[in-house]
């Protein structure tokens, strides 16, 4: 409440209203992850999207595990053998969490133009009319 109000107090009223609602669809937002992994398991969602947010997922993954190699070798030689096998537990779940966490991420801005009945899976989110 407090991030609202000293947005509220920056921007004024009609700017945060424009920024909570920008590109968000039937007020679903476009960083709703529960959102995008429900659209990941839905086999309504065509394929082509699915692996179009997983090839996003990867690459931002790979971005960042390029950008964090650097300082992970210097910590891992600072802590010797022990240092090795952390950063190879930590690299080794973010390749596997990584891709599926940004893809989950991506999928609500890539499947926004599919119609609504394709976009909102009724077991994870309800329908804004209520229950059907």
């Amino acid at each position: 409440m407090a991030m609202r109000s000293k947005l509220n107090s920056i921007l004024g009223r009609y700017a945060t209203q424009r920024i909570n609602a920008s590109g968000s669809r039937h007020g679903l937002g476009l960083l709703n992850i529960r959102l995008g992994i429900s659209r990941l398991l839905d086999r309504r969602v065509p394929f082509r999207y699915k692996a179009a947010a997983l090839g996003i997922g990867i690459a931002i993954t790979a971005a960042i595990i390029a950008l964090e190699l650097p300082f992970e070798t210097v910590v891992a030689a600072l802590l010797n053998l022990l240092g090795f096998g952390l950063d190879a537990l930590v690299d080794g779940a973010e390749i596997v969490v990584g891709p599926v966490l940004f893809a989950a991420l991506a999928m609500p801005t890539l499947t926004r133009k599919l119609p609504l009945d394709l976009i909102i899976d009724s077991k994870v989110i309800p329908p804004l009319n209520g229950p059907s």
